[in-house]
């Protein structure tokens, strides 16, 4: 059975790197059901969650787009023919460097923000948190 390398990130816990089957049931059992979809968020990375997470008790987990994933959810490749295959050591790279963990089992991940861009969205979010600068706008 084809392994795929994937980018896997479960609540509470960092994103990381693992081999899954690339079968249906092996995604399947990465989302923690039978129902699973993806969402492309970039021309070559698509995410891969639970299409059935509010109809369970999964914690919250991801937000990206003004949606916020619940349950476990993974990342992988897609070829040019949308095939999904295996991230390379460049995507996971990209990846991680923009999942930033924002409250206790929540992450939010940050796309076309270069690193820097991250780093002053973490720290806006911060001061906001503690209350420093009322509208969380530090660029003032």
């Amino acid at each position: 059975m084809k392994k795929l390398k994937v980018l896997y990130k479960a609540p509470n816990l960092a994103a990381e790197v693992k081999e899954i089957e690339g079968s249906v049931a092996g995604m399947q059992k990465a989302v923690d059901g039978s129902c699973f979809a993806c969402t492309e968020i970039t021309d070559q990375i698509d995410l891969w969650y639970n299409d059935e997470f509010l109809f369970h008790d999964f914690q919250p987990n991801l937000f990206l787009d003004s949606v916020m994933y619940h349950g476990s959810v993974f990342f992988a490749g897609h070829d040019e023919m949308g095939n999904t295959i295996s991230l390379n050591e460049q995507q996971i790279d990209y990846l991680k460097k923009r999942i930033v963990n924002v409250g206790e089992n929540l992450a939010q991940i940050f796309f076309n923000l270069s690193e820097s861009d991250v780093d002053l969205a973490m720290f806006k979010m911060i001061i906001k948190d503690l209350g420093a600068v009322g509208t969380g706008d530090v660029n003032e």
